[in-house]
């Protein structure tokens, strides 16, 4: 297949990878605006610390469900045309996770309730069980569909659980109260359930459910550098709720980081999806020695992004505050500070996004692992430090120095690819940067609107200005995405 060829399937991919994680957005915006002013800080801020549980222990049961071990064997059982190779792999892995599950949540729940049971009944705690096992049962077919190539229906249920979930918890909430917001969870992740076996039934074998340790274990030690990285990401991503709830017992403060921490965790996923995307055609390159081409695209995907997040920041520094009072009431008026240190996050994070490409593209996985880790231990040790003197800005700011650590570490794996890619992502962030200053500390709202329009309006001219946006780029990635270009040379 042409270079070309790959680069036009690569784009149509991410399109859809994109469309479905976009489309979360809408949900998201309502689910904040509207959740967390329904519940009020104080329930919202128990509802933030046990879904954090909820999300721990899932991440410590993703063992076998992560989608590059389905990624990297599902295809070449297609193309032996072995599928009943697929059944045993689906099966297998499915029937290893009932019997960790059981294991791994009944030693979780002692840990939870010894830390936490003073402040919250047990029977919070088993729903709280309940719902990461849902979650950990939708990883194997979840994985199976990204093994397929079937993108939609694996990027499908992101937008489809914020969704149900904006419904479900505010009228369970005024029927069950904090109970309710648990048990709409609970339905949520069921429906997901459901959705992702009913597509992937037959690729089970009830014959195959069983523990083949023989057929395992090859793909266990493959998939295990994954599993450690996702779960030390899992953790890192929730670590926070759970260190304020256990240090101050405020859940006040944990409402007010975990909202600022939502958008933190969406930009973020949506960052390491549009990066894994080029995962393929970026291991095309390299094997056809077109290692500069790797370059090219990773200068062009970062720099978009970058723009796109300095727009934001510029948008987020000077409204901001308002559009949080209007938006989700007076009572989270301090999680903008939060917010706006969180946001700031993006830039390293999508650094470490990039390393994790090329810790793919040039076989080198460890290197995700070894930054994740290092950015783990920074959080958990600068949250004991910063948390007590200042609370969830505290932690905001733990979370910040993390990214920081987690970006220095893995950069210094991929350097020489850094250097070469990251001059123009530098050029256009520094520059929208600086108009931060110019919106945050403008007086007044009108003054403060008008001025935000008008520095992101200077900022997209100053870019096509500085050369570091071109119509003809424009036009050749937008004719990429449409797949109607034989002339996408400037990125092949």
């Amino acid at each position: 297949m042409p270079v070309t060829e790959e680069a036009s399937v690569t784009a149509r991919n991410l399109s859809k990878v994109v469309f479905f994680r976009v489309a979360q957005y809408p949900f998201l915006a309502l689910y904040v605006m509207f959740v967390p002013r329904y519940l009020g800080p104080e329930v919202y801020g128990k509802y933030a610390f046990l879904i954090s549980i909820a999300l721990i222990c899932a991440s410590l049961l993703s063992i076998g469900g992560n989608a590059e071990v389905f990624g990297r064997f599902v295809p070449q059982f297609q193309i032996n045309r072995e599928p009943n190779k697929i059944k045993d792999l689906s099966s297998s892995f499915l029937a290893m996770k009932l019997v960790l599950d059981f294991i791994v949540l009944s030693a979780a729940s002692v840990i939870f309730v010894q830390a936490y049971g003073d402040r919250y009944p047990i029977d919070y705690f088993i729903l709280i069980g309940l719902l990461a096992l849902l979650i950990d049962l939708q990883s194997v077919p979840l994985s199976l569909l990204f093994g397929l190539n079937e993108l939609g229906k694996f990027s499908f249920p992101a937008p489809a659980k914020k969704a149900l979930a904006l419904v479900l918890i505010p009228v369970l909430f005024h029927f069950y109260d904090l109970k309710g917001t648990i048990l709409a969870n609970l339905i949520v992740e069921f429906s997901i359930v459901v959705f992702v076996y009913v597509y992937t039934r037959g690729y089970f074998s009830r014959s195959n459910l069983t523990l083949n340790f023989s057929f395992l274990k090859p793909l266990l030690l493959y998939d295990m550098i994954f599993y450690l990285s996702g779960c030390l990401l899992g953790i890192w991503l929730k670590l926070g709720n759970t260190m304020i709830e256990y240090l101050l017992h405020d859940s006040q403060q944990v409402a007010l980081f975990d909202i600022a921490n939502q958008l933190l965790a969406l930009t973020s996923n949506f960052s390491l999806v549009v990066l894994g995307a080029t995962i393929p055609i970026l291991s095309v390159l390299l094997l056809n020695g077109k290692e500069q081409k790797i370059m090219v695209w990773s200068s062009v995907i970062m720099k978009y992004m970058w723009i796109a997040i300095a727009m934001a920041a510029i948008a987020f520094f000077g409204i901001g505050r308002e559009a949080m009072i209007v938006c989700i009431g007076s009572k989270y008026e301090n999680a903008f500070p939060n917010a706006a240190i969180q946001l700031l996050c993006i830039f390293p994070v999508s650094i470490v996004h990039l390393c994790y490409v090329y810790s793919m593209v040039y076989s080198k996985p460890y290197v995700y692992l070894v930054s994740i880790g290092s950015s783990l231990a920074a959080l958990f040790v600068f949250s004991f430090i910063l948390i007590p003197m200042h609370g969830s800005f505290g932690c905001s700011v733990a979370t910040l120095i993390s990214c920081i650590v987690m970006a220095f570490v893995s950069g210094l794996y991929f350097r020489r690819q850094l250097i070469e890619c990251l001059g123009a992502a530098l050029k256009v962030a520094f520059l929208g940067l600086a108009f931060i200053p110019v919106v945050f500390f403008a007086g007044g709202l009108f003054m403060k609107i008008a001025l935000t329009c008008l520095c992101a309006l200077t900022y997209i001219l100053l870019l096509f200005g500085a050369n570091a946006l071109s119509v003809r780029e424009i036009s050749e990635l937008v004719q990429a995405l449409r797949n109607r270009s034989p002339n996408c040379a400037s990125f092949t």
